[in-house]
């Protein structure tokens, strides 16, 4: 991963109480030392915060110990973009690299070392959100949950889940104003704590495994509907899950087994078929593709450009100029 969020600078400091409070107002309450005599802090903080998540980087410049403790309200994924750390929560015990990630509970105490030369990306999740995608997902309330604390990217879903995370990062540096558009946002965060249930050992991972048996056609065909007559809609997969009385897994499987895709590209695919209508019936002197593509939840133009020929046969503006 490059240096992230190059384009939401926070604050920079060489100053131990000030940048302590700086962060505090963002994330939480924290003890910060630096580790070593004679060395100066030059602390950098860049951050952009979504409705249920925020993303951010931290730099100190030397090495540093940081303790939050135990933080109650949301929990941490983290990794580094340069350098190493050890991160400690509760008894469990884990070094993070740029191939290696720290999953946090909220609920135990938390504690990290961090190199000289570290570079560190964090991903805030607020853990009612959490909780509520687990519960849509497992189809059970008030169920108790804890990660496993270290996450390995040698390969499958976990190497999935962080591409995902690049990617999210990766548009967040180009300008997209991923927080402003709340199609994009609903699903971006449903999609990072969704694939954290499934790629990241926890206490749930069995029950999670279980589920899975399509839905009744009937509740299929509701949620069809749905999304076919609002398909302006803010549409996740435990969104329309809820909208229908039915398990997020259980919903995932009757589209795939019955429509051929899943839920989110289904909604997708209607997106574009919103675009593509208001493209074709658009002055090309007074619209433009792109502000049709994010008016309907694209922000990735390359992508969008690539489906949209793949299901139309033309270009966003050859529809625009015919």
């Amino acid at each position: 991963m490059p240096l992230p969020l190059k384009r939401y600078e926070g604050f920079r400091s060489d100053d131990v109480d000030e940048t302590r409070e700086q962060m505090a107002r963002v994330l939480c309450e924290h003890e910060l030392k630096v580790l070593g005599r004679g060395l100066r802090l030059d602390a950098r903080f860049q951050c952009l915060r979504l409705s249920t998540m925020a993303l951010a980087y931290v730099s100190y410049g030397v090495p540093v110990y940081v303790s939050p403790g135990v933080i109650g309200s949301f929990n941490v994924v983290q990794g580094n973009v340069t350098g190493r750390g050890v991160v400690r929560c509760g008894r469990e015990q884990t070094v993070t690299s740029a191939r290696h990630l720290a999953v946090t509970n909220p609920d135990e105490p938390l504690s990290m070392w961090l190199s000289e030369d570290s570079g560190v990306f964090v991903v805030q999740l607020d853990w009612a959100a959490v909780c509520r995608q687990l519960a849509a997902m497992t189809g059970q309330d008030n169920i108790r949950l804890s990660f496993e604390v270290g996450m390995d990217l040698a390969g499958g879903y976990p190497l999935d889940w962080f591409t995902l995370l690049e990617k999210l990062f990766w548009l967040a540096d180009r300008g997209h104003a991923l927080a402003m558009n709340p199609l994009l946002c609903a699903e971006i965060e449903e999609r990072v704590i969704g694939g954290l249930l499934l790629a990241q050992r926890n206490s749930c991972s069995r029950v999670l495994a279980q589920r899975g048996r399509p839905a009744p056609p009937r509740l299929l065909c509701q949620a069809v509907d749905i999304i076919e007559a609002e398909p302006g809609g803010a549409h996740t997969p435990s969104s329309l899950a809820r909208r229908v009385g039915v398990g997020v897994l259980d919903l995932e499987a009757a589209f795939l087994t019955c429509r051929g895709v899943a839920v989110r590209d289904y909604v997708r695919n209607v997106r574009l078929k919103g675009a593509h209508l208001r493209l074709a019936a658009g002055d090309p002197a007074a619209i433009r593709p792109d502000e049709v593509a994010r008016q309907w939840g694209f922000v990735d133009l390359q992508a969008f450009d690539a489906r949209y020929v793949t299901l139309f046969g033309e270009s966003p503006r050859e529809t625009l100029a015919r």
